[in-house]
């Protein structure tokens, strides 16, 4: 959905964003405001339009910036002039000096305000070609072939000379330094008139600010991938070693195993009977103990 810039001049009848202490008023010069075109079924019927919102980032850490595309689909009787959004964030989190709103296209920066940055769509588009003009809610297919009769002007992106792709408002949204970590919002309220009629759309745009811990996470788990892959490759590198020393533990416990050695002197008891393999006959016998040897005496 590209917007041809090259053969469309926008031009702005009414100061489009201004603070809420500023006036709104609308400047025609002295001519009415074009009718608006929507060649769809039903498009004389009261209108419904919801803002649509496209955010680089909603986590960002304190001092980063937030670039918000926004756009605005719908279709049916809306009465332009008198349509306005009006933005607010929940805290004051963001640097004013240094955040801003392009309306039409990127054509006209306004200053955003924390308090609440207010717009009007009373924007007109000239067609270079037939000198016709149109409203940003016309249907876009004056533009191109290519769009459908129900696609309006401000669900579309301009593309630049750079072939840069801009909406209808960006929001490029500084957050300070100085901020606590935890959860904001931004508020973005819709107001128009549908011809039976006032409607509101509101959206909030969550923000979180993350911690110092959040931020250095990345970091902390790429230093516990790294530990965790250097401790894998120590263990798969030692495994030869300690299988090698495991095998040379086993191999001694092995021969280390005593085994009774028969030649052994044993303690007899003094009284027992022993067989007489050649008689099949059982004699008692004594054991005496002697100087250097045990002497055994029959005893008949």
């Amino acid at each position: 959905m590209l917007l041809k810039s090259l053969s469309l001049v926008l031009f702005l009848i009414t100061t489009l964003l201004t603070t809420n202490a500023q006036s709104n008023k609308m400047n025609y010069q002295n001519k009415p405001f074009p009718e608006i075109v929507q060649k769809g079924k039903n498009s004389e019927k009261p209108g419904a339009y919801s803002q649509i919102l496209n955010a680089n980032k909603t986590t960002l850490s304190a001092g980063e910036s937030i670039i918000i595309q926004h756009y605005i689909t719908g279709y049916g009787f809306i009465e332009p002039t008198t349509a306005k959004i009006v933005t607010t964030s929940s805290s004051n989190i963001f640097d004013e000096t240094n955040s801003e709103v392009l309306s039409d296209f990127g054509r006209n920066p306004h200053q955003f305000y924390n308090s609440g940055t207010t717009g009007g769509l009373g924007a007109i588009l000239i067609d270079q070609e037939t000198g016709k003009e149109q409203t940003m809610f016309n249907d876009a297919s004056f533009l191109t072939k290519k769009i459908g009769t129900t696609q309006i002007v401000l669900e579309q992106n301009a593309v630049k000379e750079n072939n840069e792709s801009i909406s209808p408002f960006k929001w490029v949204l500084k957050t300070k330094k100085e901020i606590k970590p935890g959860n904001y919002y931004l508020t973005f309220v819709l107001t128009y008139f549908n011809g039976n009629s006032w409607q509101n759309d509101k959206i909030e745009l969550p923000i979180k600010i993350m911690t110092w811990y959040e931020k250095q996470a990345s970091y902390i788990q790429i230093t516990a991938w790294i530990i965790a892959v250097l401790t894998i490759l120590s263990l798969i590198l030692s495994a030869p070693s300690s299988f090698k020393d495991f095998k040379l533990i086993f191999s001694k416990s092995v021969n280390e195993i005593e085994v009774p050695n028969t030649n052994q002197t044993q303690n007899v008891p003094t009284d027992l009977k022993l067989k007489n393999d050649s008689t099949n006959q059982s004699k008692k016998i004594v054991i005496k103990k002697g100087i250097g040897k045990d002497t055994l005496k029959k005893k008949k």
